[in-house]
């Protein structure tokens, strides 16, 4: 991650150099998901778990496949567009590729004031809101 806010014992947010927007809650991490989606036809699950070795909580996004996805993989031309029947239904709206950054996302910060808001910048010097 190049940023990290973070609310003690709620939640945290990341963003990084794969140009996405991560909301982590603390609390519950199967409730956790993505402010900004590069890969809107992907669903995705959230984890945490407690690494015995090094006494850490480590929470992770593992992108989630139907069977199917795994049948029809050898017949994609382009095995990096995977999509589920179960990601089409759970899609809302259409993907807009404005609404993402299209650079590495270098910090993110917490408006509060006239309302929330959280801001990112990315390398190519985009600010979004």
């Amino acid at each position: 991650s190049t940023g990290v806010l973070i609310s003690k014992d709620q939640f945290m947010i990341s963003a990084g150099r794969d140009r996405v927007v991560r909301y982590w809650d603390l609390q519950q991490p199967q409730k956790s998901f993505r402010i900004s989606n590069t890969s809107p036809n992907t669903i995705f699950t959230y984890n945490a778990y407690k690494d015995e070795k090094y006494k850490e909580v480590v929470f992770e996004e593992l992108i989630e496949f139907e069977e199917e996805d795994y049948a029809n993989l050898n017949d994609k031309q382009n095995s990096a567009t995977i999509e589920s029947s179960t990601s089409q239904l759970k899609k809302n709206g259409s993907h807009d590729a404005k609404s993402v950054h299209q650079d590495i996302i270098t910090d993110l910060k917490a408006i509060e004031y006239p309302q929330n808001m959280l801001l990112t910048s990315s390398r190519n010097g985009i600010v979004k809101v």
